[in-house]
């Protein structure tokens, strides 16, 4: 570069040299040293020169362009080089074997772990193949920290987990994550004592009752008030609980009394008490909801 002048020379042997823009990890470097490169789909390769264009045994010194194998067209140029002879690297590989390398191809090995989760759970996700790195597609649902690949669940939804080694290697997984199920029990709220009444549940797929039943709806005769829980697990083993108090009205001591016996012809005193309201039925059709009813002119 005429811009500098502060130059740093070395005397050296020269085989190859491939500029890259990308660091690569050293699987990558050992596949592909002491043979030469296809250019072809390499990432990130920026430069690649071989020295090795001349013809053996001719003058080569009118060689002076080397050429940029890697198809960007950075072409350097030579100057001073004694260019002859059938042992010079210009005209045939040096340490570097004239076979191709061998496709790189990373190594790949699958995500494991849990990658089903409800909402506000988390999970370590591992991978064998050490040094990558994590991401979440949807970072709404779940977050992945990039380094421990610690989950943590946020939204129902899913999205892909990614991770990606040093040297290029990609593995992927879906994660879901599930809402919890909305439980609830449908029922009567008060009994009279010595009553039953069923209570069912819903929301699930399975259910565990405080009783310790495990069925959908279950028959109750409670002595007291009682309040009775079920906690409900979808399929995806997420879970919910839900209550209900069932009151135990005591039964009232009802009486019922009349002025009978009473000349006929004369009214019919009907008499009750211990309740709020009251239902009578007698001969004839009779029936009254007054708690103290009269027959009159009775026969």
């Amino acid at each position: 570069d005429p811009r500098h002048t502060n130059f740093r020379f070395a005397d050296m042997t020269i085989d190859e040299v491939r500029v890259w823009s990308r660091a690569l990890c050293l699987e990558e470097i050992t596949n592909n040293k002491n043979c030469e490169l296809n250019p072809t789909g390499q990432s990130g390769l920026q430069g690649y020169y071989r020295f090795n264009q001349g013809f053996v045994g001719a003058n080569n010194s009118t060689e002076i362009t080397l050429t940029d194998l890697s198809g960007n067209n950075r072409h350097g140029e030579l100057n001073g080089f004694a260019l002859t002879g059938n042992n010079s690297n210009w005209v045939q590989s040096g340490f570097v074997s004239t076979a191709n390398c061998s496709p790189y191809v990373a190594p790949v090995s699958p995500i494991t772990g849990t990658t089903s989760l409800c909402i506000g759970s988390n999970t370590t996700l591992a991978n064998t193949n050490a040094g990558g790195l994590w991401s979440s597609s949807n970072t709404a649902v779940a977050t992945i920290n990039a380094n421990t690949g610690v989950v943590n669940a946020l939204t129902a939804g899913t999205t892909t987990i990614t991770y990606r080694t040093e040297c290029g290697g990609v593995s992927t997984a879906t994660l879901t994550v599930n809402a919890f199920p909305v439980a609830t029990i449908a029922g009567t709220n008060t009994v009279c004592s010595g009553s039953s009444t069923t209570l069912t549940a819903a929301g699930g797929g399975t259910y565990a009752w405080n009783t310790g039943a495990t069925t959908a709806a279950i028959t109750v005769s409670p002595s007291t008030t009682t309040t009775y829980s079920v906690t409900v697990t979808s399929a995806a083993g997420c879970v919910s609980t839900a209550n209900r108090t069932v009151t135990v009205i005591t039964r009232p001591t009802v009486t019922a009394s009349s002025n009978s016996p009473i000349v006929a012809g004369n009214n019919l005193q009907l008499s009750s008490g211990g309740a709020t309201t009251y239902s009578w039925t007698g001969p004839n059709g009779f029936t009254s909801a007054i708690q103290n009813p009269v027959l009159s002119g009775t026969t």
